[in-house]
């Protein structure tokens, strides 16, 4: 009787087992955006399909408590998001901002399944997110369809306060979310930098008009040498998103010739806008003295910062008969962070010639409270206008 029970002992361990490694095999055969999305989908069981569609909403994957739990994917079809489905997607939409609303999803799912077996007061006080009023408990019941009214406070390069009313004071709920990136996106400050260096040698160069679009309110003053197109300031008076242009034909051609150099470099980090590509020596500066060599092109890099919402400033340091160096800043203001690009921008280039290479120094993912004042106050020199 008891080598019978050993036997059937051990076939339930082989089951478990075989489980655990076909959970293992599907998790792997997708490709997930972060550690910490597989990390869900291990803990979730979750089996996906393997031809997934870019940008798509998979629909419900799994069910918790009696909760919905759906899945999407990015432009590069890699699974993106896993959480609660707890918002209309008109909601999102309306306050442009679907990082901060699919973190909500995503962190109520990660407290209750322990992703890092933190219990979920601890995790919280970890993280710095803090309930000033109601529980994870009443958000959790929200639905794409429940109704309340909602705000949404920004502290600029701080914190977010959002705020459900549900018509009765023992259900409504305030929640403070530090703008921080790492929480939000849901990756150390390693993974990120894998993540970009990733996704700046697959990112698409954007249309001329999309990238113009930030200028189309601006406001124009005419300087000495161009139409100037005010772009604001970044930390420095010195360190501007100004677009300088010509008129031809009722239209504003930014200035892109070896007679301007100063603007018309300053315009090609700001818009990569030229009649040709613009190749990069890229190295990214890296956690641990890790560099990595990226040949890839200026259209590329400004549509990777783009595409994160990020808007671009230029600072010009110095400029010799052959090289002008200088600074591009991509500062994303929803989740307090900037990535810098150290430039040094061959003159030859505006020329026509070939065979040189604009050479950069990319830091990426810095949290705005960690730049140092210097670094925005010193060798930068203003832009003939």
């Amino acid at each position: 009787m008891k080598a019978k029970r050993s036997i059937k002992a051990l076939r339930s361990v082989c089951v478990v087992t075989l489980m655990m490694l076909l959970t293992a095999q599907a998790c792997q055969a997708q490709t997930y955006r972060t550690e910490r999305l597989r990390q869900i989908a291990a803990a979730l069981s979750l089996r996906l399909p393997t031809d997934l569609k870019s940008e798509a909403d998979l629909g419900t994957v799994a069910n918790r408590g009696g909760k919905e739990i759906y899945a999407t994917t990015n432009a590069y079809g890699e699974v993106s998001h896993i959480g609660y489905r707890l918002f209309a997607p008109e909601l999102v939409a309306h306050y442009q901002n679907e990082p901060l609303f699919h973190f909500i999803e995503r962190y109520l799912l990660e407290l209750d399944l322990r992703i890092d077996g933190k219990t979920a007061d601890v995790r919280m006080d970890v993280d710095q997110v803090v309930f000033t009023r109601g529980t994870t408990a009443i958000l959790r019941t929200l639905t794409p369809t429940t109704n309340f009214s909602f705000d949404m406070e920004e502290i600029r390069n701080r914190f977010y306060r959002l705020t459900w009313t549900f018509g009765s004071e023992n259900k409504d709920v305030s929640l403070v979310i530090p703008a921080n990136c790492q929480l939000i996106i849901g990756a150390n400050a390693v993974e990120l930098e894998q993540m970009a260096v990733r996704d700046i040698q697959r990112a698409v160069a954007m249309s001329r008009k999309d990238i113009l679009e930030r200028w189309a309110e601006a406001k124009g003053f005419r300087g000495e040498h161009a139409l100037v197109l005010d772009g604001g300031a970044y930390m420095s008076r010195y360190i501007r998103g100004d677009l300088y242009v010509s008129e031809a034909e009722g239209r504003n051609h930014p200035i892109c010739t070896s007679s301007q150099p100063m603007q018309s470099v300053s315009n090609l980090m700001l818009t990569g806008i030229a009649d040709k590509e613009f190749p990069l020596a890229l190295t990214m500066n890296r956690y641990g003295g890790k560099r990595d060599q990226l040949n890839v092109t200026l259209s590329q890099y400004i549509a990777f910062c783009l595409a994160e919402g990020c808007k671009l400033y230029f600072g010009v340091k110095k400029q010799t008969d052959t090289e002008l160096t200088g600074a591009l800043f991509a500062y994303n203001q929803r989740f307090a962070y900037t990535h810098l690009l150290d430039v040094t921008f061959p003159l030859s280039l505006l020329s026509g010639q070939s065979g040189e290479r604009i050479r950069c120094m990319a830091y990426v993912y810095i949290p705005t409270k960690l730049l140092d004042d210097r670094l925005f106050t010193q060798d930068f020199s203003r832009v003939e206008q």
